[in-house]
């Protein structure tokens, strides 16, 4: 999609989490009254639980970045759920403070790699630049009991291995 984008630790620019993994709770959530009354704006983002994450038995926790050199402290969890800022309840919370990742635009990834397929040679026929300035190679006859060398061309030696 266009407008995708990526969550990354705000310390090492580690990849955590897309769009896609982030739960929707402004819509179909009851509000909740809140000290200080809710905000327009959450200042946390809610997920759903990834990979690197790992297990989380307990009811509640930190997220570090998995980055093992960085290891910061981006987010928590509680499995019986938490009150976003905006005044909603989301079950389960598993929460990065919008001050702790960083938000990017994901961009389509293209290979870096050119395959290039080998030109095919075939008894008889002429072989394409790059190929004809190649050297002559000397293949050694040992039928006879004196040896005999020979000089051939690539094409030709491709020929008489066949």
């Amino acid at each position: 999609t266009g407008d995708s984008k990526k969550y990354t630790c705000k310390y090492c620019s580690r990849l955590l989490f897309t769009d896609a993994d982030i739960i929707d709770h402004t819509s179909d959530s009851k509000k909740f009254k809140r000290k200080g009354g809710p905000s327009s704006f959450c200042a946390t983002i809610y997920v759903n639980q990834l990979g690197w994450m790992g297990d989380l038995p307990e009811n509640e926790g930190k997220f570090n970045c998995p980055n093992e050199k960085c290891g910061k402290k981006l987010g928590h969890y509680v499995w019986s759920g938490a009150q976003c800022s905006c005044g909603k309840w989301v079950v389960p919370a598993l929460g990065f403070p919008h001050a702790r990742v960083d938000e990017k635009k994901a961009t389509s990834v293209t290979p870096a790699v050119k395959i290039v397929f080998p030109q095919m040679v075939t008894p008889g026929s002429t072989v394409s630049k790059p190929s004809a300035t190649m050297e002559t190679e000397k293949l050694t006859s040992e039928t006879s009991a004196t040896s005999e060398t020979s000089t051939i061309t690539s094409t030709e030696a491709v020929t008489k291995t066949e």
